[in-house]
């Protein structure tokens, strides 16, 4: 064969051609490879960042972290679950005010002077010892300076002395006496002014017995009849206070007390006359009728004794009542032995 046959016979494809060939017929791989090959172009030809710069751009970093959490909403508090009712915990409770509690009017209002005592007054209660539901009364609502008469005739005169002895009250003894009203039994052991000297003083020293030393004196009551018979009554009145005990009458009968002075003092009085009778069997409108009536009596007498005869439940609680106004009208309740000069 000649040369020029062999430059006209076809020749063999070349490697270029045959690998372009190959990325033709294959995309897929051909991508890949040219994404490989990108990537390690520009791993290659980017500078790694230096130390300085690394410095310089952190506080730019923590300036916009700062930004976006404060462009961020707040987190919602977190709601405590548990099996009561409590109410939701939060991160932070706001103060409470506290409000001073406001000064009581009462506080604010000056306040008001005592009333200067004008008078004393002494109050007795009688035939103490017969009704237990009495002397509860007695001993609720009466102060200790409420002077009591103890009944000859009580069922325990000395524990109804007993029970009511403390300081500042007055025990008196009130002796059974014939009535001067009719119909009126006063007992086997009352005196009377039909009867002897002799007679009634042995009746007066059984009757003091019963109580002795436990009373500061006798009660003579309203409607007794021996104190009318004067000569009589006048011996019996100074052998009782010879012996050391006053006298409280509480009759309408007119007594020399000035002659019923202690010989030891030639100043104290130990006879006392009362001055107002109040009967508490007496309806309620009548009870504080006398009970009205007795303070101008006391205020201008500016010395006065009370005596509260045939004493109730209801009688003795309408007293008390009256009894806790007369500070306000410059009167002092006192013991009636407040009167004689004795200590009481």
């Amino acid at each position: 064969m000649t040369e020029q046959d062999d430059d006209d016979a076809p020749k063999a494809p070349s490697i270029f051609s045959k690998g372009a060939s190959f990325f033709v017929r294959n995309p897929v791989i051909s991508g890949f490879l040219f994404a490989l090959a990108a990537f390690a172009y520009l791993a290659t030809s980017i500078p790694a960042p230096t130390p300085a710069a690394v410095k310089d751009a952190a506080p730019v970093a923590a300036k916009a972290d700062a930004q976006a959490a404060a462009d961020e909403p707040a987190a919602l508090p977190e709601i405590a679950h548990t099996a009561d009712t409590t109410q939701p915990a939060t991160a932070a409770t706001p103060p409470v005010a506290t409000i001073a509690p406001e000064t009581p009017a009462a506080a604010l209002t000056p306040a008001v002077p005592a009333v200067p005592v004008v008078a004393d007054a002494a109050l007795v209660i009688t035939d103490v010892g017969l009704s237990r539901r009495v002397g509860e009364a007695i001993a609720k609502t009466l102060p200790a300076t409420a002077s009591i008469a103890i009944s000859s005739y009580a069922t325990d005169p000395v524990g109804a002395a007993a029970a009511f002895k403390q300081p500042g009250r007055d025990i008196w003894l009130g002796i059974a006496v014939q009535s001067t009203s009719p119909g009126i039994d006063p007992g086997p052991l009352a005196l009377s002014a039909g009867m002897s000297t002799d007679e009634n003083t042995d009746l007066l020293k059984r009757q003091v017995s019963v109580l002795g030393r436990n009373v500061i004196g006798i009660f003579i009551p309203n409607d007794a009849d021996i104190v009318a018979k004067s000569d009589m009554w006048k011996a019996m009145a100074t052998d009782v206070i010879a012996s050391g005990l006053m006298i409280l009458d509480a009759t309408k009968d007119k007594v020399a007390t000035s002659v019923y002075v202690q010989s030891s003092d030639s100043h104290i009085s130990a006879y006392l006359k009362s001055d107002v009778i109040i009967d508490g069997a007496t309806s309620a409108d009548a009870l504080q009728k006398t009970l009205d009536q007795a303070i101008p009596v006391i205020l201008n007498q500016r010395q006065a004794i009370v005596v509260l005869i045939n004493p109730t439940v209801s009688s003795i609680q309408k007293v008390a009542t009256w009894v806790d106004t007369l500070a306000a009208k410059g009167i002092r309740l006192v013991p009636a032995s407040r009167f004689t000069g004795l200590k009481p």
